[in-house]
């Protein structure tokens, strides 16, 4: 998790948003912005 944070949060502008139910499991949202200009450029 702390990977994905790094990757998707720190590098890319986005956010990974997680909700758990007792007895049916945990899930997350990620969630990236489109055409953010202040992401990083790799090719």
């Amino acid at each position: 998790m702390a990977i994905a944070h790094q990757i998707i949060e720190e590098k890319h502008g986005g956010t990974i948003d997680c909700y758990s139910q007792i007895s049916k499991g945990t899930g997350c949202i990620i969630s990236l912005p489109l055409g953010n200009s202040d992401a990083k450029n790799y090719e």
